[in-house]
């Protein structure tokens, strides 16, 4: 046992979360002025009661009391009287001779068997000093993990509680109950000696509860300060049950593994990292090894086998070699402890069910292999010997099934289990529809070849073509189990194509190109020529999302060696060369074997794609809008139809056609829903649902996908950054846009315009200009001119402010041939928009009109294209450039409002006030105002950035924030930035 005085801190000690109540209940009296203040704080292992003491002994501390902290320990039961010795070394001053007398006498009477005496009744001297002592101290005795106190100490503190009276002397005790749930009672004290207090009139119980999901996302938003995604905060709370403990454990482990990404302030599950296993020295894990070998040998089977229900302890005794008895007894004590809770079955029988599934994973992943192996054959051929398919039909009627299970009606016996080495299983008493999900062949993936082959086949390729939702991460480790059983090498290499294919579509790019290039190089002669071309997109789209540039070199080059018919070699050739953004290369080889790829019509399918994309990055762009056409909906599969549309549509969005992309969809009357996430973010920005594009956005960044896809996944990256910037997060922008720079990159000078806006914002300008040709610069190294139109516009603009106009004119000759050569709207508003820019000699030789009209035909083009964000820019840019501003700023503002682009937004009202133009609104504009503050302050903007992206001075700056935050009621830059992320969820 330990104590300590506790020091005030102003540390916080834990995310207390949903403990706001628990705490006043602790420290409060039970509303009788009289009565003592002695409360047992009742939870679960994990549930947080240490946290809770402290936070109360702070502020019994704080109210001037003298808190003594005592830590009972395991063991100290064993010590008659320790617990009181400690309370009165703690008091010690008002104790007097009584505790060494009392010692002194005990200690040798223990030794020599003789009587003891009692120091510990209503009139024992030990009694009378503590009793004294807290009368005239005022002290509070804070008791951790009491339920380890010895009997006799709890008689003595029993005899006390008359003392204990506000606000003289207050007792807390920390208890450790059974896990809520597992007893009738959830407060019930797990010490028995601690009863003695529990029913007393003046002692108080405070249990604290499990928390909910909701308590949960609270806990993930403080840890992570980030808004946590549903799918994470499910997981987490499934995982722990809603334990504390178990719930930090789930938590760090995640983030160690890389299983959490937080993508502008939102948190994500990352698919393909596994739930974790907790590590060895894991409190969960040290208690659970602490009962004993039979009870951990029984919970790693059971981790296994519980979904059987009442056949459970059957196969556990077969699969672990224990008697039946040992397995019951050791299922008993894993209910009593709570890591197993036990249910009674509407025909009579029990099943057993992991309290926290945390637990289950983390003894089931240290199972050996061949113990797994055992049990899950075990497992498996009991469910099989309940398929009707097997001779061996279900029981007609719940009489039957109770019978089969050795079971009497209304009775929960265990079911009968046979000898080791018996033939017979036990039935199962389990839906086989529910069973066969995904616990059927994940049990038949870990058997192996322990059961029939054909059989364990047969049920893994069935389970996979069934399965979907949130199983679908399964099936590729099915198919994997598959393969292993299977003997033929064409079977075999049937299935690792298909494991290649579905590890692609989750994100599991290193996986799928491995098993593809296994299969391309081994099998690959044999393949027909539409499936190696399957095949061959997924390993180089594989390559491609790993950054694995050398081997995509490799399939660039002819002379790559794999056994495979010339056309596959010709067109997977290509697709590497697109994948490295060799676009002009590209272009040049397939133009050159194009009658070898068009003889046949997968090829076609796909060198069509691949050459297209490159001629219109090259600013080639006719032969693609022919294709729009072509083919029509009942040309091709469905499945290649959405993909010819991803690309399509993604060439089309990137260009800013909006129009045309939707055409194409309606057309061919297919679900946006089912398109790639890239397509899907930029019909949703062009069209002004920011917030849907948002979450598109950091759902598929979070998860790695689209980010490489030629050439929408660059798209998308820039795009979302402009989307950030334009409500206030220029940091959150620039770091979106840093990771875009991984290789490979295929258009890199779009991010770089995306840079180039976020410098000007930050009152950057010549890094702004920097950029800006900078991307060019790599533009023109591998020939793209695809989305340049946007940097020559911006660079005309820049030069002009910079009162260069020659550079300014040059750079618009430059936007002019760019849009002359793509052939699209976006050009054309573009070019007359910064018309003008530039003197009316420079604008001649572009076939501009003059300024005035230039900018007439800008808007009314803008409003036709029908695109919030491009014509609320455009309107507000004519308005600053020489139009009527009154009608152009309340279009601009309300468009802004609409896509709550704060930044825009304040812009706005400054150019507003300039031009003596009334501001819609005042409060609005105010919360509005404070609101776009405090999230550039979250940003971790310096007052010169903030006072650069506001247009004021520093000193106006600290003004502000001097405002804001006596509005908002916090004291620094961190409060803010939480009350921020507790507004944005």
């Amino acid at each position: 046992m330990a104590v300590q005085e506790l020091q005030a801190t102003s540390a916080p000690t834990t995310d207390l979360v949903a403990r706001a109540g628990p705490l006043e209940q602790l420290l409060g009296n039970g509303g009788e002025p009289d009565s003592p203040n002695v409360v047992l704080l009742c939870g679960e292992p994990g549930a947080g009661r240490t946290a809770l003491l402290r936070q109360a002994a702070d502020r019994l501390r704080s109210d001037a009391l003298r808190v003594h902290w005592l830590d009972c320990l395991p063991g100290d039961e064993g010590v008659p009287l320790l617990l009181a010795t400690r309370v009165a070394a703690a008091l010690l001053e008002a104790a007097g001779d009584a505790v060494p007398d009392v010692m002194a006498r005990r200690v040798p009477a223990q030794a020599t068997g003789e009587a003891v005496p009692s120091a510990t009744g209503p009139d024992g001297a030990m009694t009378a000093a503590l009793a004294e002592a807290l009368r005239e101290q005022g002290s509070a005795v804070v008791v951790d993990d009491a339920h380890h106190a010895d009997a006799e100490s709890i008689a003595l503190l029993r005899s006390l509680l008359p003392t204990f009276k506000a606000p003289s002397a207050r007792l807390l005790l920390g208890v450790r109950t059974r896990p809520h749930g597992a007893s009738a009672d959830a407060a019930e004290p797990a010490a028995p000696e601690l009863a003695l207090l529990a029913p007393h009139h003046a002692v108080r119980s405070v249990v604290l509860d499990p928390l909910t999901e909701a308590d949960v996302r609270e806990l993930l938003t403080r840890r992570l300060r980030a808004i946590p995604d549903d799918t994470l905060v499910t997981e987490v709370y499934r995982l722990g049950r809603g334990n504390p403990a178990a719930i930090s454990a789930v938590l760090a482990a995640l983030w160690e593994a890389d299983g959490v990404r937080v993508v502008d302030g939102h948190a994500f599950r990352v698919d393909l990292v596994p739930v974790p296993v907790l590590p060895d020295d894991d409190p969960f894990v040290r208690r659970l090894r602490s009962l004993g070998a039979s009870c951990w040998t029984v919970a790693g089977a059971m981790s296994l086998l519980s979904p059987l229900g009442p056949a459970a302890p059957a196969l556990v005794a077969a699969g672990t070699d224990l008697t039946v008895d040992t397995v019951l007894r050791a299922l008993t004590v894993l209910v009593r402890v709570g890591v197993l809770d036990r249910f009674a079955e509407p025909d009579g029988s029990v099943s057993w069910e992991f309290r926290m599934p945390l637990l289950a994973v983390a003894v089931r992943e240290r199972l050996g292999p061949w113990q797994r192996r055992r049990i899950s054959a075990l497992a498996v051929e009991a469910l099989w010997s309940r398929e009707p398919s097997a001779g061996n039909p279900p029981p007609a009627d719940e009489d039957a099934a109770a019978g089969a299970n050795g079971e009497r009606a209304g009775t929960p016996a265990h079911p009968a289990c046979p000898e080791r080495g018996a033939a017979h299983l036990p039935a199962v008493n389990a839906p086989i529809a529910d069973v066969h999900e995904t616990y059927l062949p994940e049990r038949v993936a870990d058997a192996g070849s322990s059961v029939d082959r054909r059989r364990a086949t047969a049920t893994l390729l069935s389970a996979v073509a069934r399965i979907g939702g949130a199983y679908e991460q399964l099936a590729p480790g099915w198919l994997q189990a598959a393969a292993r059983l299977i003997d033929k090498p064409a079977e075999q290499l049937e299935v690792l194509a298909h494991y290649a294919g579905l590890s692609n579509e989750r994100g599991d790019y290193m996986a799928a190109a491995d098993t593809a290039e296994r299969v391309l190089h081994s099998h690959g002669a044999q393949m027909g020529h539409d499936a190696a071309l399957l095949l061959t997109a997924v390993y180089v789209t594989g390559l491609a999302r790993c950054g694995d540039t050398e081997r995509l070199e490799r399939v660039a080059d002819p002379r790559w060696d794999v056994p495979l018919a010339p056309v596959v070699r010709t067109v997977s050739q290509a697709f590497a060369l697109t994948m490295l953004g060799r676009w002009a290369e590209q272009r040049d080889f397939l133009e050159g074997t194009g009658p070898q790829w068009r003889a046949e019509p997968m090829a076609q399918y796909f060198a069509a794609i691949f050459l297209n994309t490159a001629k219109v990055v090259l600013g080639e762009p006719e032969d693609f809008f022919a294709s729009l056409d072509y083919p029509r909906a009942d040309s091709l599969p469905r499945t290649h139809l959405y993909e010819l549309t991803a690309n399509q549509t993604g060439l089309l969005c990137g260009h800013g056609d909006l129009a045309r992309a939707r055409e194409v969809i309606r057309q061919r009357r297919l679900d946006v829903d089912r398109l790639h996430p890239d397509n899907r973010f930029l019909l949703h920005y062009l069209g002004g649902d920011w917030d849907q594009a948002a979450r598109v956005a950091r759902t598929a960044l979070a998860n790695g996908q689209s980010t490489t896809r030629p050439p929408s996944g660059t798209v998308m990256l820039a795009r979302f950054s402009t989307l950030l910037l334009a409500r206030g997060r220029p940091s959150q922008a620039a770091r979106l846009l840093e990771t875009g720079r991984t290789p490979p990159n295929l258009l890199p000078y779009l991010l770089d315009h995306a840079q180039s806006a976020v410098h000007r914002v930050l009152g950057e300008a010549d890094l702004a200009t920097q950029a800006l040709r900078r991307g060019l610069d790599r533009a023109a190294e591998n020939g793209s001119v695809y989305g340049t139109e946007d940097l020559w516009a911006d660079l005309v603009a820049a030069e002009a402010e910079a009162g260069d106009l020659r550079a300014a004119s040059t750079a618009l000759a430059e936007l002019a041939r760019v849009a002359d050569a793509m052939g699209g709207e976006r050009g054309r508003l573009l070019l007359l928009l910064t018309a003008a820019r530039v003197p009316e000699e420079h604008r001649r030789p572009c076939g501009l009109p003059d300024a005035r009209a230039a900018l007439h035909q800008a808007v009314e083009l803008a409003r036709s294209r029908a695109q919030p964000f491009e014509t609320a820019t455009t309107v507000l840019a004519a308005a600053s450039w020489g139009l009527d501003p009154k009608p152009l700023l309340h279009q601009a503002y309300e468009l802004f409002g609409e896509l709550d682009a704060l930044l825009w937004r304040f812009r706005v009202r400054t150019a507003m006030r300039a031009a003596g133009v009334s501001v819609p609104g005042r409060g609005i504009a105010t919360e509005e105002n404070d609101r776009l503050l405090t999230e550039l302050v979250t940003e971790a903007l310096t007052n010169r950035q903030l006072s650069a992206v506001l247009g004021v001075s520093e000193s106006a700056v600290a003004n502000r924030l001097m405002r804001l935050f006596a509005r908002t009621g916090t004291r620094s830059r961190l409060e803010l930035a939480t009350a921020v992320l507790g507004a944005r969820r």
